[in-house]
């Protein structure tokens, strides 16, 4: 007789039924349950089946460097509610757990232990207790070893650096094929040429003769046109930018030049047009907008926008 238990004292009505709750405790196996009386008379039996814990380790939260230990308790595919569990390593550090303590799953509990103590290298068992039933889960603590720890990884790392120094010692050098000969560029030369005032006042006549226009203020690209028509020693002037911007900036300075909005014009235009420089330079813009999009306009046309 493994277990026995009292279920009723007394006289007992044999033909009514009579529930009663039981704590087996029991390796897993077949057992025959039976309701005697103290004779050892038999009244009734069944056949009970104790199902085993089945406990496997979580790989990802198993580890003995961090000393976490991640179980999955589990019988015949589906979690269970121990009342009460204790878990050891090597018969130390034990630990109790309750319901309370383990996360479920439909299929799994899930117990976490960790250990306090050192772990050395070697064979290791975790005994998991619950009341009478004990179970043993034998595991193995190995240094993980780095693939540079391997002599072979090292023999052919230092073979493959040696083959290749080798190579590159004995490498025929590059020969050039084509080639490109660039000559140095020759210094640009500057020439001063002098320009009476009057001819550069000039220019802006010109260039609106040459447009057919009165009045109209001039961009620099447009004044440096100018000056490629006239020629010295027989070659036409090329001016720059800032030698443009240095005269314009001079001849501003004594009143013969006005500029707005990035246009040029003559000062006496003002009092020949009646306008000032700035209106000009505005009529110039709006002629460029009317030409660029095909759009017919007058001088009447131009007044009713302004």
């Amino acid at each position: 007789m493994l277990q026995e238990e009292e279920l009723e004292l007394g006289l007992t009505n044999p033909t009514t039924s009579k529930p009663k709750d039981m704590q087996v405790n029991a390796e897993p196996g077949k057992y025959i349950v039976t309701v005697e009386d103290e004779t050892g008379k038999v009244y009734a039996s069944t056949e009970l089946e104790v199902i085993g814990l089945d406990i496997e380790q979580n790989e990802t939260g198993f580890s003995f460097q961090t000393k976490k230990f991640t179980f999955f308790l589990s019988a015949n595919g589906q979690s269970v509610t121990p009342r009460q569990i204790s878990v050891s390593l090597d018969g130390k550090g034990e630990k109790r757990y309750f319901p309370s303590s383990f996360t479920f799953t439909p299929t799994q509990t899930i117990l976490v232990y960790e250990y306090l103590g050192d772990i050395s290298l070697g064979n290791h068992t975790f005994r998991f207790t619950a009341g009478n039933w004990t179970k043993v889960y034998p595991v193995e603590y190995r240094q993980t070893r780095q693939f540079w720890d391997n002599p072979l990884v090292l023999l052919l790392g230092f073979l493959a650096l040696a083959i290749a120094g080798v190579g590159a010692m004995l490498r025929r050098p590059e020969q050039m094929r084509y080639g490109l000969d660039i000559p140095d560029f020759l210094p640009v030369s500057t020439t001063k040429i002098p320009i009476k005032r009057e001819t550069v006042l000039e220019i802006f006549e010109s260039v609106n003769a040459g447009y057919s226009w009165q009045w109209m203020p001039l961009r620099l690209d447009e004044i440096k046109g100018g000056f490629r028509q006239l020629t010295y020693n027989g070659k036409p002037i090329l001016i720059g930018d800032f030698n443009l911007e240095r005269i314009l900036a001079r001849m501003q300075g004594e009143g013969t030049v006005k500029g707005e909005l990035s246009y040029f014009g003559l000062s006496r235009w003002e009092k020949e047009s009646g306008h000032p420089i700035s209106y000009l330079a505005i009529y110039r813009i709006m002629r460029n907008v009317f030409v660029n999009n095909a759009v017919k306009f007058s001088r009447k046309t131009f007044l009713i926008i302004l």
